[in-house]
């Protein structure tokens, strides 16, 4: 997809967010909207420029994605339950996910780690079918977002205020792995009442002979780790397994292409990593 094509998609399906995704500053930003608005528009499969398959796609989903599992806290079971009776209910999963950080609820390593949530979805692939109730609250989030920032300019996000506003934003919580982590534990807490950290696989993955495992949940499968995520070296693994597992299903290149080098940005990660302190030091440059 060139820009032009993206643009043409972007006015065609959601014109509702041409405006806002020609105000921001960061084109990173638009493709973080534009893979989502294209998967929930034609449905496919999506993957960063950087990433690079080790399985076909056709066999990213078997047997075990689906089997039905119960969360250990809460006792609640679940599997595959169609939104509706419809069209659907022949082809139950409808959105694939991926898990790109797995920690310890209730420790500091995610966000010493750089991450928001202790359990983090990867935004670098994704596939599903058109309209899922997941992609549509991350656009409306997003939406949402931008009418907030522009409220105070008399809805402008063109003018110098706003875009001011625009740039302090993260852009990885507006739209990138924060945002369609939000997006997913709101829609499926709400549809499914899943506690989110339910999702987890960093305890079985830790367990002798055995793997982080999928997570099917309504029409929605949480992958673990080594799906999208394989090969983490020994910090900072959280039960990612090399990228000759059977689990193993893409390679993140992890290029990061858009990210520009700030000193206080560097200076706030050292310190999150060595001495568990800057929690709150922006990751935003400048």
């Amino acid at each position: 997809w060139l820009d032009n094509g993206c643009a043409e998609l972007i006015h065609d399906s959601t014109p509702d967010l041409e405006v806002g995704l020609k105000a921001l500053p960061l084109p990173v930003m638009r493709s973080d909207v534009f893979r989502v608005v294209v998967v929930n528009s034609v449905g496919g499969v999506y993957g960063d420029i950087d990433t690079h398959p080790l399985k076909d796609p056709k066999k990213w989903l078997n047997n075990s994605s689906i089997k039905p599992w119960m969360d250990p806290m809460t006792h609640q079971s679940y599997g595959i339950f169609p939104e509706s009776k419809e069209e659907n209910s022949s082809r139950p999963v409808r959105l694939l996910l991926g898990i790109e950080a797995d920690t310890i609820p209730g420790t500091d390593t995610h966000w010493r780690m750089g991450y928001t949530y202790p359990v983090q979805l990867t935004q670098w692939a994704l596939a599903g079918a058109p309209n899922h109730p997941v992609l549509n609250t991350f656009v409306e989030n997003f939406s949402s977002r931008l009418s907030t920032i522009a409220r105070p300019f008399k809805g402008d996000l063109g003018c110098e205020g706003a875009q001011k506003a625009l740039r302090k934003e993260d852009p990885l919580a507006l739209t990138g792995p924060e945002a369609i982590t939000v997006a997913a534990r709101e829609e499926l807490g709400r549809s499914c009442g899943l506690r989110w950290d339910a999702v987890s696989g960093l305890k079985e993955a830790n367990e002798d002979g055995k793997e982080g495992r999928a997570k099917v949940v309504g029409s929605t499968v949480i992958l673990p780790i080594t799906a999208f995520s394989p090969g983490r070296g020994k910090y900072g693994n959280m039960g990612s397994k090399p990228l000759d597992h059977p689990d193993a299903l893409l390679q993140h290149k992890a290029q990061g292409s858009w990210r520009k080098v700030d000193i206080s940005v560097e200076l706030g990660k050292a310190c999150r990593t060595l001495f568990g302190m800057c929690k709150d030091w922006s990751k935003v440059p400048g």
